[in-house]
């Protein structure tokens, strides 16, 4: 809000799909005040003022052209529309889950139909493939377009399977994110959004000991306006082995959650809670016993972020 003479900004409101999401209003130094001290005062602290709002994009159902609107008034009563003075400040929402789940008939029940389950009604188109093969030019290319990626199956510290058991190694997926992202920074790019959720329920995909992470599926890890690195996104892997025919419960401990609207981290502590309380049972193998010494009940720490 900028004073310019005895003309200052009094009210703006900012509306994002027809919903008023956020307004300030400021009366400004008495009318007609020639006072430069006062002025220069007030102008130092409202100046930087803007009118901003983060939300979810699955607010709105995917595809969905989101109308984007700033109005006010100058203590003059002069009314400001961006619809008439600047116009074309519509975005589109997209949001788009990829589920997919490695076909080896060890993984009883499945995982993919809880995560399924909970992002119905959400909001998000869905891409399933589960119980037959698919390949990693599958996932990557469906993950172009995508914020939403969960992959249940096998894997290591170093890579995780396609559904025709090549290996989807941790450092191609930010040269693949670059290409997916096209030109500029979100969400002003002219590519794919980033991925907000990356989750690989597979072994040791989240040993966070090693150089290796899968946190390139997250790039460009910033936004346009200067957040913190991977503001509003994350993956989650595990530390150790995981037992192959409890991934439903793994499913079912995060996906209602996040389908509920809770954060990652909330989830990830709901997690943690489950397993003290004895309400979840998992169990898992650490690095150095597995195949050959006996598994432990999870603990908190075995999920990471």
């Amino acid at each position: 809000a900028g004073y310019f003479g005895n003309v200052h900004i009094i009210d703006m409101q900012l509306y994002v799909g027809g919903e008023l999401v956020h307004s300030w209003t400021n009366n400004g130094p008495e009318e007609n005040s020639n006072d430069p001290q006062l002025l220069e005062a007030i102008f130092d602290i409202e100046y930087p003022l803007s009118l901003m709002v983060m939300f979810d994009s699955s607010h709105f159902p995917p595809n969905q052209n989101i109308h984007v609107r700033l109005t006010g008034h100058d203590n003059l009563n002069r009314f400001y529309d961006s619809d008439v003075d600047d116009p074309g400040n519509d975005a589109i929402a997209r949001n788009k889950a990829i589920l997919y789940e490695h076909p080896d008939a060890e993984f009883t029940p499945d995982a993919v139909p809880v995560a399924n389950a909970a992002l119905i009604g959400k909001n998000y188109d869905r891409s399933i493939i589960n119980g037959t093969a698919w390949t990693e030019a599958q996932w990557f290319s469906d993950m172009n377009g995508a914020n939403v990626a969960f992959y249940a199956g096998h894997g290591n510290p170093l890579a995780h399977t396609s559904g025709s058991n090549g290996a989807i190694e941790w450092d191609e997926y930010e040269p693949i994110r670059i290409a997916h992202k096209g030109s500029g920074i979100p969400p002003y790019n002219t590519g794919a959004p980033p991925i907000n959720f990356l989750y690989l329920l597979a072994c040791n995909c989240g040993d966070l000991d090693t150089p290796s992470t899968f946190s390139g599926a997250c790039y460009p890890y910033y936004m346009a306006w200067g957040g913190v690195w991977m503001e509003n996104q994350c993956w989650m892997g595990y530390t150790v082995f995981i037992v192959m025919q409890e991934i439903s419960i793994h499913s079912e401990q995060i996906w209602p959650l996040l389908g509920d609207g809770y954060t990652v981290n909330r989830a990830q502590y709901e997690f943690n809670q489950s397993l003290l309380s004895g309400d979840a049972e998992l169990n898992c193998w650490d690095v150095i016993t597995k195949p050959l010494g006996p598994t432990r009940p999870m603990a908190e720490g075995d999920l990471a972020l």
